[in-house]
Order: structure tokens, then sequence, then C-alpha cells
């Protein structure tokens, strides 16, 4: 099956860094009803259109070439793009709904010797067939982290449901939307005109440089959002960090991928472990047991920062990480 490409994007920031390796992050929302589940099987194929049509976010797929990653924006194509991709039925029978989402967060995603992830969302629909119609079932959509955020994955779930439970819902036509959401490094505006490439590199350079010239943990402990700023023609929220995480151990960083693979998880899972028990390490409570209570993450929404941008509270693909990563 061979997909027509529109368009390409490069993967920049945190969303590169979670396909680094053949790493993934894939993120899960569910959603617990109660009902007769058989209309969304039925009304599930022409919603799903439907969204192909409306979000083009949901019409692409992540390509490996080498170190690089690229979003490719694909052609709608309902052959190419069948409803069976993005959706699935599944009995429970001895599994909980937990245990099945899991599972299938920690599957590997690539395909092509680990160059492609297609699609990169999927609607599953969880049920107990022995159960009587008002008992609870659960629809589950997974994404990819570099194309969807938490605020996407909520829009998505709703208009689904809007469409697949409505009476006509076979009878909805959905306009197609060309329109490509650019990555938001590209909806920032860049002061200092042909000079901010060279001012940036230089900043850089410096920022790097004093980075390695620090005596203390390079751990995350807290981010405090500056609002009593001038104002400024940034439309990004002003933070103060107070320490940064940084690996120097890439080669040992590769080598992990394989033994995460032969014990079913993801990579990003034991960094993640491996970041909390150095957290742990430097910062334990006077009885070492706990981890002493700190603050990280962004109180924000970056949406509302980007006036000018065709980001709107109904848009799929939001990205929020800006920074380049590069491999050496």
């Amino acid at each position: 099956m061979t997909h027509q490409v529109i368009s390409t994007l490069p993967l920049l920031g945190v969303e590169k860094f979670f396909c680094l390796h053949g790493g993934w992050l894939t993120i899960a929302h569910a959603a617990h009803l109660s009902g007769n589940y058989s209309m969304l099987i039925s009304n599930a194929s022409n919603a799903l259109q439907c969204l192909l049509k409306r979000h083009s976010r949901m019409r692409t797929r992540l390509r490996v070439d080498d170190n690089r990653y690229f979003l490719d924006n694909l052609q709608y194509n309902s052959e190419h793009l069948s409803s069976d991709l993005f959706f699935s039925a599944i009995e429970i029978t001895n599994e909980s709904w937990q245990e099945l989402v899991e599972r299938r967060c920690n599957q590997d995603p690539y395909s092509k010797n680990g160059t492609v992830i297609f699609p990169l969302f999927h609607f599953m629909l969880l049920y107990n067939s022995q159960q009587s119609d008002d008992q609870l079932f659960h629809l589950v959509l997974f994404q990819n982290h570099c194309v969807s955020d938490g605020q996407s994955g909520f829009i998505l779930i709703h208009e689904f449901l809007t469409m697949a439970t409505t009476s006509n819902a076979l009878e909805i036509s959905e306009p197609l939307n060309t329109e490509i959401l650019p990555l938001l490094g590209q909806l920032i505006p860049r002061p200092y005109g042909l000079l901010y490439h060279i001012i940036a590199f230089i900043g850089r350079y410096i920022f790097i440089r004093e980075l390695r010239q620090l005596t203390h943990p390079r751990i995350p402990v807290k981010s405090i959002p500056l609002n009593d700023c001038q104002p400024t023609r940034f439309r990004v929220q002003r933070y103060k960090i107070r320490f940064l995480f940084a690996s120097s151990s890439s080669s040992l960083y590769s080598k992990l991928h394989p033994q995460c693979r032969l014990h079913g998880v993801t990579l990003n899972g034991p960094l993640m472990g491996c970041l909390l028990l150095a957290i742990h390490h430097c910062f334990p409570l006077d009885d070492n047991t706990l981890l002493k209570p700190f603050g990280l993450g962004a109180l924000f929404n970056m949406r509302s920062r980007l006036p000018q941008s065709p980001l709107t509270p109904s848009s799929v693909g939001y990205f929020a990480g800006t920074g380049e990563v590069k491999l050496k």
C-alpha cells in the first residue's frame, strides 16, 4: 500500500526525544460508558472517516531516516486510510481493561524494520458481551506523543462519540480539511529579523558552556512561572528553572533499548524510573523512605500564548516542545 505524501515536517524537541533509538511514548485516554455499545461499532467507520477529513494530524505517519525523524502528512484516501486501521473492538474476557491498555501502550508500534509508525491514532472499544446492555464498557484512544497532547485526546474522543451516537450518523458528510497544522516552533514569532539564528546560536553556545561548568545536581526540582515580568515581544510564558537534568551516557542509552524490548516495556519507562531514583537519592526525606515533594510542570495553556496561530480549542496535533534534540 503506497501513501501519497503531501508535505513533511521534521520532528524537534520533546517529540523527537521520545522517538530516539526506536523509543516511543503512547498516550491513552479512556472514556467509561454504559449502554448499548453496538451503536458505536456500527457507526465507527463513518465517524472515523469524518475525523480523518477534519483533522489533518490524524492523516500522518512517523518516519525515521537514519538519525532524522519526520512527520509525513498523507493525502486523504478512504482506501489507504481504512477505518480498520484506526478502530478495533475487543471483548474483555479474563483481563481487565487496565491490563489491556497497559499492554497496548508498551507494544512496539514500529513497522518496516523500525522506520515507520502508522497509524499514530487508534480507537479501541473494550466490552463484555456477557453483560447486559446497561453495563460498563470502555472507549480508549491511543496516540503517539509526537502528534498529540492531552487536550487533543479529549477533543477526538468527544467528536467520535458525538458522531457515532447520532441517529443519522451514516448521512454525515465532512468536508476535507487540507490545512496542515505546523509545529509549535514555527508558530512562535522570531525577533531580531535575519539576525535571530545567529543570536540564538551564540546564546545556545553560552548556555551549554555554562551548563558544563555547573557542579550542583542537574536534576529538575521546580519550574516557577514568572508572572510579574515586564511585557515583551515573546508570547511564551517565562520560567525560572532551578536545576537541569542532563545525560551524557548516549552509548548506554542506545544499549538500553534492546533490553527494554526483551522485557516488553518502552524505553522511556526505565529512563523516567532512573530519573525518579536520582531525585530520590539527591533529595530524600529524613527517614530516607519517601521522595521529597517537589513541583514540576507548566501550569498554563500554550495555545492561548499563540493568538496569531491557527491553533484553536478544537485543533488536534498541538506540540509542546520547542527545543532541538541533537544526536551524537
